[in-house]
């Protein structure tokens, strides 16, 4: 989602001019992956993934920052600002992952 995008770059840039660098893991996922990663959850070797076709990342609306790991610098500046760039965290357990909500 080219909005979604444009917002994470800003947000990008707010967090770098503070000294804070965002490193994404995944972000747009084809359906193949999404199967994929599925499968793998489902299986008890992944992390949760939506089931294909329902997923947030294959709609370009979601991503993992890697670099957000629930105790670092990147996760306390993502929880206070990322709000103001209309991302936020959908899933309780990965603090990893951001979603841009319009």
């Amino acid at each position: 989602d080219l909005t979604a995008a444009e917002h994470f770059r800003m947000m990008a840039a707010e967090a770098a001019a503070e000294g804070v660098t965002f490193r994404i893991n995944t972000a747009y996922r084809t359906m193949a992956e999404q199967e994929r990663l599925y499968a793998l959850w489902k299986n008890g070797k992944g992390n949760k993934a939506a089931r294909p076709g329902w997923s947030n990342h294959q709609m370009g609306l979601a991503l993992d920052i890697e670099s957000a790991n629930g105790t670092n610098t990147e996760f306390h500046w993502l929880t206070a600002n990322a709000h103001r760039h209309k991302f936020k965290r959908t899933v309780a357990s990965e603090p990893w992952h951001w979603e841009y909500v319009a």
